[in-house]
Formats: structure tokens, sequence, C-alpha cells
């Protein structure tokens, strides 16, 4: 768990300066994910569920949004499947989300951003997460 949340503290710093989450940091991810799923066998058709269904999804909310989602954070979403499952999955989705959007709200009240202006979500599902690690203990 250390190692995950090293990695997703690493994709929240660099999705916050460069709005992107980079494959060299999310392939680690996944095979972290992997590795995790092969060791605990009960956890594997669960998670491998997760991963691919979170993917699906927000690769559809991304085609829907035109691209406001971006494909690191659908990889992301898929990569944070392996790692937590179905049920974990859809509540750092949810609470990602939310607070993403609550963030952009108070951006775009203040003037900082503006509607068209990229805006980091990766940061969101990543911090919710550690948070999650931290509140199940690592």
């Amino acid at each position: 768990m250390l190692y995950a949340a090293a990695l997703l503290l690493l994709m929240t710093a660099t999705d916050f300066e460069q709005y992107c989450l980079f494959d060299e940091m999310m392939i680690p991810f996944a095979l972290g994910g992997m590795v995790l799923c092969a060791m605990y066998r009960t956890l594997f058709w669960d998670h491998l569920l997760a991963a691919v269904a979170g993917g699906a999804i927000f690769f559809i909310i991304g085609l829907v949004s035109r691209g406001a989602l971006g494909g690191g954070d659908i990889k992301l979403i898929a990569c944070l499947g392996l790692w937590l499952g179905t049920d974990a999955l859809f509540a750092v989705s949810m609470i990602g989300i939310i607070l993403g959007g609550l963030v952009a709200l108070l951006l775009l009240l203040t003037g900082k951003k503006k509607r068209k202006s990229a805006f980091a979500y990766g940061p969101y599902f990543a911090l919710t997460t550690v948070a999650l690690f931290l509140i199940r203990g690592l």
C-alpha cells in the first residue's frame, strides 16, 4: 500500500503541475495492482471487474464529455480498480467526482479558472484513495 500511496502522490503532483498522468507512472501502478491480485486470489475477480468496469464507464464519460475527462484519468480509474475492488472504487470515484467538482466550482467562482480552462481531476481520485488507505490502515 505504501508503494501505491507513493505513486498516487507522485501522480497528484504531476497532474496538478502538468495536467497529465504519464504512462511511466501508470504502468508500475497497474503492475502493482496485478501483483496484489495475484497474491490474494480471493480479490482477483472483484478487482478485475472493478478495473474493467471502472475503466469502461470512465471511457464513456470521457467520450460524452468530449475530452473533459482525459485518458490519464480513465487509466487511473482502471488501475485503482485493480487496487481497490468494486465497492471501494465506487466510493473513491464518487467522492473524487464530488471533491473535484466542488474545487472546480470554487475556482470558477473566484475567477481563477474559466469554463474552458484545463482542470486536473486525477488528484481528487488519487488523494481520496490515499485517504482510504490511511483510514483502513496501510
